[in-house]
């Protein structure tokens, strides 16, 4: 199944964990990664800023380099005999990690 196929199934059926992103919608995948990009910014600055006035929790701000890390495991060597198959689509290497195809 193709993407777009998947999510727009998900959308008809109530059941998209995130519409924002499992969209096949352009213009609304970019607005939602630009909002969620201002507010890892945002997130980030907080952390900073209250750092340590807390007694009973600590803040902790964590971005993972995404790309970086499905770009390494696309690149590890596939052991003999498995049936494991690594895609990277053109534009969107999550969705080659977790299985569908543009």
């Amino acid at each position: 199944m193709q993407y777009p196929a998947f999510y727009d199934y998900m959308t008809c059926m109530g059941v998209n964990p995130c519409w924002g992103w499992l969209n096949t919608n352009e213009t609304w995948r970019n607005a939602t990664q630009a909002r969620a990009d201002e507010l890892n910014v945002e997130y980030g600055k907080l952390v900073a800023q209250r750092r340590g006035e807390f007694k009973n929790f600590k803040l902790l701000y964590f971005n993972p380099d995404l790309d970086t890390i499905i770009g390494q495991y696309m690149a590890a060597p596939v052991a003999a005999g498995s049936s494991l198959k690594r895609e990277r689509c053109a534009n969107h290497s999550i969705h080659s990690f977790i299985g569908l195809t543009d």
